[in-house]
């Protein structure tokens, strides 16, 4: 049913944000035009540690279309899936949010409608604002100008990629290919590079994000380069799909250099010099795949105005 908004927050140690983004998402324009009996929020925590359950659980209990799930396997993939499967058969379109990042205020009720309007789009995605546009220039730290800079440098030249910060996805499609469960894999870059024909970028929606410490950029490149090889593992026939995306975002292209501040040359510099180090890193057997990073939770601690 097109009147029907379901939303999907796949969250795993998300006590310091999961509150703040559920609210912002019930802030939107889309759940507020929406009658109580045709709109769910599903809430699916997975091999969590911390209180992420008991918040979305006392939240429930004065919203109840807010829905909690448990499960005990690694993988946001997993989540997503169980997420799907337990959606109301009602639901034609899921909106998958992340636990920490803010939506503008339309961006929800966007992306749902572009999927509604074209039936060769089943993914359709906002753009990615870093939370660094909020502070001023001469302010922020090498690396979040980087990541300010990078994302405006992607969308002006169209080489914007969907994100798993935030996506609407017909859900019969999602349903006939589920995502693979192996947690080594991440849900963006396989739907990226398994149905890129299927995706559209909303150029005039946003998420705002808060971009990682370097600390946690390089424990996110070693997933990252982990998640790489497990798709090359069990995925051949996608490596070169894969290979020409990577080669379109490339950032040590020096046209790209050239465009960046110097705070934001001095962050590309200090990412690059991360990758060997990940490299070695992720070829060592661990038993958590997706370590914690703190450094991107939109708590309410942060003090980056709310997006409009």
């Amino acid at each position: 049913m097109r009147n029907f908004l379901c939303i999907g927050i796949p969250a795993r140690n998300e006590e310091e944000s999961i509150e703040r983004a559920i609210r912002n998402v019930m802030a939107s324009d889309v759940w507020k035009v929406a009658s109580p009996k045709e709109r769910e929020i599903i809430v699916c925590v997975n091999h969590s540690s911390d209180n992420t359950a008991q918040i979305v659980a006392a939240l429930s209990r004065t919203h109840p279309e807010i829905s909690l799930f448990e499960i005990y396997q690694q993988g946001k993939n997993r989540a997503i899936n169980t997420i799907v499967s337990h959606s109301s058969p009602k639901a034609d379109v899921i909106y998958f949010s992340d636990a920490d990042v803010l939506v503008k205020r339309n961006t929800i009720g966007k992306s749902v409608a572009a999927v509604w309007a074209d039936a060769k789009i089943d993914f359709a995605f906002p753009t990615v604002l870093s939370s660094a546009n909020f502070v001023p220039r001469n302010k922020r730290g090498f690396t979040a100008s980087l990541f300010a800079e990078a994302l405006k440098i992607g969308a002006e030249h169209k080489l914007i990629r969907l994100n798993g910060t935030g996506f609407a996805v017909r859900k019969s499609f999602l349903k006939a290919h589920p995502l693979p469960e192996d947690p080594r894999i991440s849900d963006d870059r396989f739907i990226n590079i398994a149905h890129a024909g299927r995706i559209k970028v909303l150029y005039d929606a946003v998420v705002v994000f808060k971009q990682p410490t370097l600390a946690d950029h390089y424990r996110q490149r070693t997933r990252h380069i982990r998640d790489a090889r497990a798709i090359k593992e069990q995925f051949p026939q996608l490596v070169e799909e894969s290979r020409v995306q990577a080669r379109k975002i490339n950032p040590r292209r020096r046209g790209f250099f050239r465009k960046l501040s110097m705070r934001g040359k001095v962050g590309l510099v200090l990412n690059q010099l991360v990758e060997p180090v990940a490299q070695i890193a992720a070829r060592r057997k661990v038993s958590e795949v997706w370590p914690k990073i703190k450094s991107t939770k939109m708590s309410r601690r942060t003090r980056y105005a709310e997006p409009r």
